[in-house]
Parts: structure tokens; sequence; C-alpha cells
């Protein structure tokens, strides 16, 4: 048995069924054993790639787009620029590359960067030896002040809540704990669900035996948060991340492992651990601020709106066969409806009465 997974049946051993964002929380992000403090999880070698890894293209067309939009609304001050979830490092390092591929901003920009694992931070501090980034714990630690914000591959990890149909009624979906050996964790059903606790929109959805509905506080919460920044002090939010556009009922908790599925319950923290974004609940979150909602759009609409194909193009001139044939086959992993371009969204959301950011 694994330190975590120990931690984490002792808790309902001593408390009972605990729900499943409170699973999700300890397996990921548990200060010492969990997935992201324990793991180098992130590439061909790890347990999952994100489109960074894939192809230097993706960060620096995010590069690109971050310097357009400030420019239009804060050309006259430094650009700053905030990863929330920065991952390896890799798509800040292509960020500021296309950065300054077109503009000399040495000593102008700020770079945040809010991380919780200690690991990952000293591969992001490799990464960008040459800037001089900041290290934040959480968003709420953040300075109030005008900023891009860049959330590649966040708000999948954030923790959500499940609830399951039965008898007409929903259930909270929990975890707990078999009573004999070998003590098995196992999804059971708590307690009837108070309807004025479900988010709103699920009030019409019919009630479904064995259906599985999922929300999130957590990312609603989040989003609201990075919302009101942007509302106080201008700037931009840039998300891209896999969901849907509509929320509706079905199950999307998943784990993986060595790019393979996985069983979520099996032996916690050595798998990856994420959930489908739902769009339209991170829109309706904000919905009361002075912002707007952009999106969302396909990943591989998005790309191709602002250039990819055209950046593609360039990097051919100068590749030999071999580099020519990775350049594009990763052009069409990103933009390919069967694949990446397909599945991942993008939304932005900016301060009301800003000008559309490019490719929406």
């Amino acid at each position: 048995m694994s330190p975590l997974e120990y931690v984490i049946k002792t808790e309902i051993y001593q408390q009972g069924s605990i729900t499943v964002e409170r699973f999700m929380s300890l397996v990921l992000s548990h200060p010492k054993y969990g997935y992201y403090s324990s793991r180098d999880s992130i590439g061909g070698e790890g347990d999952f790639i994100t489109a960074p890894e894939i192809s230097q293209m993706f960060g620096e067309m995010l590069g690109l787009w971050a310097l357009v939009t400030w420019q239009q609304t804060n050309g006259d001050k430094n650009l700053s620029l905030t990863e929330i979830g920065p991952g390896k490092g890799t798509l800040m390092k292509d960020i500021l590359r296309a950065v300054k591929m077109v503009t000399d901003l040495d000593n102008k920009i700020q770079i945040n960067l809010v991380e919780i694992s200690q690991k990952l931070k000293l591969l992001q501090q490799a990464k960008l030896i040459n800037y001089k980034p900041k290290w934040y714990p959480s968003i709420s630690k953040l300075p109030h002040d005008q900023t891009i914000f860049i959330a590649n591959e966040f708000f999948d990890a954030l923790p959500i809540l499940q609830v399951v149909g039965n008898n007409y009624k929903w259930y909270e979906r929990r975890i707990s704990l078999r009573e004999k050996e070998p003590f098995e964790l196992f999804f059971t059903l708590g307690p009837p669900i108070q309807i004025d606790s479900l988010p709103s929109n699920i009030l019409n959805l019919k009630v479904t035996d064995g259906e599985i509905f999922e929300y999130s506080p957590s990312r609603e919460i989040t989003i609201l948060s990075l919302a009101k920044r942007v509302e106080n002090k201008g700037g931009a939010i840039l998300i891209v991340d896999y969901g849907h556009n509509k929320t509706s009922i079905g199950e999307t908790l998943q784990a993986v492992k060595n790019h393979q599925s996985h069983s979520v319950l099996e032996n916690p923290g050595i798998a990856d651990i994420t959930a489908h974004v739902d769009f339209e609940s991170l829109k309706r979150a904000v919905s009361d601020t002075n912002t707007n909602f952009f999106g969302p759009i396909t990943q591989g609409e998005f790309l191709r709106r602002i250039g990819i194909e055209t950046r593609a193009a360039k990097l051919l001139k100068n590749a030999n066969s071999s580099s020519a044939l990775k350049i594009e086959s990763a052009l069409k992993r990103l933009i390919d409806p069967n694949g990446m371009g397909q599945m991942f969204k993008v939304v932005a959301i900016t301060k009301r009465g800003s000008p559309v950011p490019p490719g929406f």
C-alpha cells in the first residue's frame, strides 16, 4: 500500500466516506504524496503529453496571441504574463521566444507562475533560467495587477463533485472502504441531494437511475476569481482544455497512467485523474461580472485563425526531411478534428468594452 493510499483509507476509516472532490484533491494535491508532488508526469516518458510538449508552435502562437491582446488593452505598459499550472515550463518558454521574435521586451516582461509542486517548480526554473519569473502557491496570492492569464490543461485537474440518479432523486456519489481484506476503495451512494444545492441547470434534466452528473464548485470559484481580476484591472484570460460546450449528464472522471486508461480507485497517486471541463458552467460562473466571454471554439479552429499553418510553413522552409515530418505530424495532431483539434476547446475572457481578442 502506498503512503497516499494509506492516508486516504485512514481518513475514510476514521471519518466515513469521502466525496469525489475530496478524493481528487488528495490524489492530485496532497503536499507530500500527491500525484503532482511526487511524479514527473508530463511528456513521452510520463503519463500524458500536453500540446506544448508536442510542438513549439503551440506556445509560440499563444505567445503572439498574448502580445497582441496585451497591446489591444495595455499597450503602454510592460507585458505581464501569468501561467496557471505551468507544467515543465515548456509553454512559457515558447511563449517568451515568440514574444521576443517581434518585440524587444527583455527587461519589460513580468512572469508569474502559479505552481504547487516543488518538483515541477525545479523543472520550470531550469527551462526559464534566462528569465526572472515569480512563483506563487495559489491564484489568491498573485498581485492584483493587469496581466494575461494562460491556463492550458489546468481546469480539467480541478476537483469535481458527482451525483447519481436513483429512484428519481439525486444522491451524492462518494468513495468508501470495504470492511474486509483487502479493504478496497469503492464508489457508494451518499445521502440524497437537496435540489437547491445543485447547479440550477440540472433542475431541467430528467433523473434517470444510474446516470451521473458532474459539477465543480472549485472550477467555478477559480474562474470567477480570475474574471474579477480582469474586471478590476484589465488584461485577459485564455483557457485551453478538453471538455464539452454544453452542460450535460454523463461521467467523464478518468485516470491515465503511461498514456493508457487506468482505474480511478486503484493505487491512488500513481495515475493522473481529471474530468472534462464543462465550459458552459464556466460561462455561467462569470455571467454577473463586467467581462466578455468568448468561445468555446475548438483548438484546431483557434490555432488556424491565429496563424499556426503559416508558422508551420515557415519552419518547414528550413527543415530537413526528418524535421519536416515531425513538424507536419505535430501540426496535424494539434489541429486535426480526429485529434486534439476537436476535443480541446479555447475560451477567452476580457473586460467588457475591450476589443475582440485574436482568434474569436
